[in-house]
């Protein structure tokens, strides 16, 4: 069962790589068959670029691929986390000491184990990633290749987050049983926790993922209109 459950994480993982690709193709498509003539002026290039990015993610086969995706990446989260669960459960180890992944300890151990097997998959992608570079001599699309990679990664960083969740919310249960009112205690622990973590979300996760999403498009965008033999500039800076 452990090995079957495994399999069809990896199957998700999988479909789910499949799927970028083919998401990969279509835009390059999309992109190729929605182009203009060059503009005039940088504005027009800009209005150009996000009328073809508009077209692209308005259309149906985009949208259903994005919801599988989507639903490919949770589920090998959800296989990979309950398979490594089960494979706790069945170590003499933490037999011995009854310890088990349905209660605080063996939580927060599956928490820290799942890091550290994301951080060897994250390793072992990037290795891969630069292998396959190396070997096809460029015939492979950089971009198409990270964008595979960026997606298994988010996935295994959904599981690293189930895992991590399980634990904090057994921290907060197990704080609360010890009190006379334990469904209040509950309660005002989760509030706690929340205005602990969403400040420090929002200040350092939060803002670092939009500046890079706002590099990664200025980016994008300017290499669009170089090729048209235009220049970009992002429309806060026009004057």
């Amino acid at each position: 069962e452990i090995i079957f459950i495994f399999g069809v994480g990896l199957g998700f993982a999988i479909f789910m790589a499949v799927i970028a690709f083919i998401l990969a193709a279509f835009q390059a498509r999309a992109n190729q068959a929605t182009a203009q003539p060059a503009a005039a002026s940088t504005l027009a290039a800009e209005a150009s670029d996000e009328g073809r990015e508009g077209v692209h993610q308005t259309s149906s086969v985009y949208r259903t691929s994005v919801v599988m995706q989507d639903v490919c990446s949770k589920a090998f989260a959800w296989c990979w986390l309950w398979g490594l669960t089960w494979i706790m459960t069945d170590i003499e180890f933490f037999k011995m000491r009854h310890i088990t992944p349905y209660f605080l300890e063996g939580k927060i151990l599956l928490a820290i184990g799942c890091s550290c097997l994301a951080l060897v998959i994250i390793f072992m992608l990037d290795k891969v990633q630069d292998n396959l570079l190396r070997q096809t001599g460029g015939k492979v699309s950089l971009k198409d290749v990270q964008h595979i990679v960026q997606e298994i990664v988010s996935a295994v960083g959904i599981m690293v987050g189930f895992s991590w969740e399980h634990s904090f919310d057994a921290s907060v249960a197990a704080v609360s049983s010890t009190t006379s009112h334990p469904v209040e205690m509950k309660l005002g622990l989760t509030f706690l926790v929340m205005f602990v973590m969403v400040p420090a979300w929002r200040r350092h996760i939060l803002a670092k993922s939009l500046f890079h999403g706002d590099a990664k498009d200025v980016k994008h965008k300017r290499r669009l209109a170089s090729e048209k033999g235009l220049s970009y500039t992002p429309l806060a800076k026009v004057t």
